[in-house]
């Protein structure tokens, strides 16, 4: 239903749909090229038209309305990328949306206001119903909704004061009986003017209005593409080292112009090879502003970060200035804190790739460097202290010390010495903690600060999937 979800919302945006299917007419061969964007990364699937049918010589999968064949030649390319059709099952809309357009996605969790402009932008948007099970399957079956079902989020408006959001059930049929339904006593003082400008009359087709106090009680989750029509994309291939010592990739750019940038960070998904979810790395984008002076710093400050994610993406979005930045590209859940024992016949299976891609309103001048280069030797290092400072927890102490804790999937610590003349003396001790990985390679520490330095230590927690 998920990737159901995604190719109803497709639908509304025949631009995208077009950049999909590569063949454009009905080819008598029946081959056909499919353009996707599987893990971050642009591929060209070609298929044949010979679908999976039913003993009534009916398609046992997807499906479209007069018997269009776009729905089940974009299918049949997912599962031939993914190595069987079984593989489309479950996963998050996000997920589908990103393999069917390869713009950057988020999922907004509903504890709050739905982001109506999201619609104003013409967004790509799919929502979650997920059973509460203090309701009950048998509620949801009387208010024509399904639990645990992926819908697609059409629009959102404003009648008369009732703010309503407007869905699809992605079957083409079963649709919600609650108030605001087709037909229900709430839209008799609406005028036919006002109904017929927002498409009322959809039920049967499994399109259909409800309140916004209802939509957040039943769907927990709103999925949202942030697909746009003109803006420039970069797409960076990288590794991530299992150690600090090895070069690490960074991506610089020069803004000319106030911009917007969309940035998603990829992993390979596993999606059809098995439950082996314990091999992703824990994703993490940090954009930061580059000093453009001469001064020891490599960075100004932190302006952009994601959330820390295991899974198969994570991303951040940011309006920036005209300037110089950089985006670091993290991973911690596989390092090996014990560099002796990693050879270079290793370095194969503990390398973990991943895909960079950035989307801008306008033109930016990019470049990939990485901690070989001189500027950017302590880069990573660096980062992960600017991190601490902007983000942490500050905390001033006697005789010029200052300590910055970020306690964030793990801890950050950054010590700074203030003091002119004094050393300060620093231990660490995490000895009883567990699932934790030390990148010094072990729990307790002892470090001597000289004056004007500073000292930093990072535990990373084993993030759960």
């Amino acid at each position: 239903c998920r990737f159901l979800s995604a190719l109803a919302v497709l639908a509304e945006r025949r631009d995208l749909l077009e950049k999909i299917i590569l063949t454009k007419s009905f080819c008598n061969e029946g081959i056909y090229q499919v353009r996707l964007c599987k893990d971050g990364r642009w591929k060209v699937v070609l298929i044949d038209d010979l679908f999976p049918c039913n003993q009534y010589n009916m398609f046992k999968y997807s499906k479209a309305r007069r018997k269009q064949l776009w729905v089940p030649i974009i299918e049949k390319a997912a599962a031939k990328l993914h190595g069987s059709y079984r593989a489309l099952e479950s996963g998050l809309t996000t997920e589908a949306l990103a393999l069917l357009t390869g713009q950057p996605c988020e999922r907004i969790e509903l504890q709050g206001m739905v982001k109506e402009h999201q619609c104003y932008c013409r967004f790509l948007m799919g929502a979650s119903c997920d059973l509460d099970k203090s309701l009950g399957e048998r509620h949801y079956e009387e208010m024509g909704l399904i639990p645990n079902h992926a819908y697609s989020l059409l629009d959102v408006q404003e009648v008369q004061g009732n703010k309503l959001v407007r869905l699809r059930n992605p079957w083409g049929k079963k649709s919600w009986r609650g108030p605001w339904c087709d037909h229900s006593k709430e839209w008799k003082s609406i005028s036919g003017s006002v109904k017929k400008k927002i498409k009322l009359d959809g039920n049967d087709k499994g399109i259909f209005w409800m309140e916004l106090a209802h939509f957040q009680r039943y769907y927990s989750s709103v999925s949202v593409c942030k697909a746009h029509k003109d803006w420039s994309e970069l797409r960076v291939k990288g590794t991530f080292p299992p150690h600090g010592l090895l070069p690490w990739k960074f991506v610089t750019f020069t803004a000319l112009q106030p911009c917007e940038l969309n940035l998603g960070l990829f992993q390979k998904s596993f999606r059809g090879e098995g439950d082996i979810k314990d091999a992703f790395v824990d994703l993490l984008i940090v954009v930061l502003e580059n000093n453009t002076e001469d001064k020891p710093s490599l960075y100004k400050r932190v302006i952009c970060n994601s959330q820390r994610s295991s899974k198969s993406f994570t991303g951040c979005d940011v309006t920036i200035k005209h300037g110089m930045y950089t985006v670091a590209c993290l991973a911690f859940k596989h390092w090996k804190t014990d560099c002796s024992f990693v050879t270079e016949d290793d370095l194969d299976k503990l390398n973990k790739e991943f895909v960079l891609s950035i989307h801008s309103s306008d033109f930016i001048i990019s470049d990939e460097v990485d901690t070989m280069h001189p500027r950017y030797k302590h880069a990573l290092a660096d980062t992960i202290i600017q991190l601490a400072m902007d983000r942490g927890q500050k905390c001033e102490y006697k005789d010029g010390m200052v300590i910055y804790g970020l306690f964030w999937h793990g801890v950050i610590s950054v010590v700074e010495n203030r003091s002119t003349h004094l050393y300060a003396h620093i231990k660490v001790d995490c000895s009883e903690g567990s699932f934790q990985l030390p990148t010094r390679g072990s729990m307790t520490t002892a470090d001597s600060i000289p004056p004007k330095h500073r000292y930093s230590y990072l535990i990373s927690l084993s993030l759960c999937n």
